[in-house]
């Protein structure tokens, strides 16, 4: 009995030091970098783990912002397209912030929504056209007001590469209900306008 109450207790402890970020990177590792390190596709239905692994080479993400003539931000707009042939499996969303007085994309975290008349609210974005994610078993997506509270979180947007993550609940194409899903990616940028 004592056995098994000092291994349960060394388990737990190993636990807590060794626990794994939101992105799928380790959040104690040696070298106290926090995530992947590396481009990454790693996705998450219903608790079914597919990867890590290493993307596609065509796999990337991309910014675009246009300003106003005054200079300020008037639209953003985020792609990312990820797949991996070694997990059969990719992820792929487009997603923009526009109207008066927004910020543009950086680090940090946006919750989907339907803009409002006078474009997106603070914190927010919203999809263009699906929201996609493949796997073996099937196709999850969602599209305008069905991804609302969708969150997309970059632990790094960066002109060389973007790291994060993306969760919320999509239908499945096959009709067999909806499906939590998170999509954790760590990809090169294909071109970077801030």
């Amino acid at each position: 009995m004592r056995f098994l109450a000092a291994l349960f207790s060394v388990t737990l402890a190993g636990c807590s030091l060794f626990g794994t970020g939101s992105d799928g990177g380790a959040t104690n590792p040696p070298s106290g970098q926090v995530g992947f390190g590396a481009p990454t596709l790693e996705l998450t239905i219903s608790g079914v783990r597919f990867g890590p692994a290493a993307p596609d080479a065509a796999s990337a993400g991309s910014l675009s912002t246009t300003h106003d003539a005054s200079g300020q931000i008037s639209d953003a707009t985020f792609q990312l397209g990820i797949s991996s042939s070694a997990i059969g499996a990719s992820c792929q969303l487009s997603i923009e912030r526009f109207g008066t007085a927004i910020a543009g994309f950086n680090t940090g975290a946006y919750t989907l929504a339907d803009p409002g008349p006078s474009g997106t609210a603070d914190g927010t974005a919203s999809p263009i056209g699906n929201i996609t994610v493949t796997v073996p078993q099937g196709t999850f997506q969602c599209s305008g007001s069905d991804c609302d509270g969708m969150a997309l979180v970059f632990s790094t947007l960066a002109a060389d590469h973007v790291e994060g993550y993306a969760s919320g609940t999509l239908q499945d194409s096959g009709g067999n209900g909806q499906a939590d899903v998170v999509c954790s990616f760590y990809v090169p940028m294909s071109s970077f306008s801030q």
